[in-house]
């Protein structure tokens, strides 16, 4: 008998911390100069994760959010220092669950500065 199994997957976005405004001077039709500034936002990455490859790392990321969709059973620690050094912080992590690390589960003075997830897959 053929059985078929369905590959699991958890998919992570993963957003950086938010660049801040970019401002410039204008001078309107009256002469009066005015400030006008466009919020740049996070940049947005994504990772499928998988039995075969369960860890997303990132040595030098200053994370400020993540995601996590699909069949997810992981840990996400949030680090200090880059290279996954310093102070760390751990959340366990499945489906649906969305992290705000800054401001949020980090109280640390300064952002995070490296990351890592890792996810366990039932066998197949």
């Amino acid at each position: 008998m053929l059985q078929v199994t369905q590959a699991q997957d958890c998919v992570v976005a993963y957003y950086d911390i938010p660049a801040p405004p970019e401002c410039e001077y204008i001078t309107d039709e009256n002469g009066e100069e005015e400030e006008e500034c466009t919020n740049i936002g996070s940049a947005a990455f994504a990772a499928a994760l998988n039995a075969d490859s369960p860890v997303l790392s990132e040595p030098t990321f200053p994370l400020s959010e993540a995601d996590f969709t699909g069949d997810c059973d992981c840990t996400l620690t949030v680090y200090s220092k880059t290279d996954f050094k310093g102070c760390k912080v751990t959340r366990e992590a499945g489906d649906g669950d969305e992290f705000d690390v800054v401001p949020g589960i980090w109280k640390g003075k300064a952002n995070p500065k490296s990351f890592d997830v890792v996810c366990t897959f039932p066998p197949q």
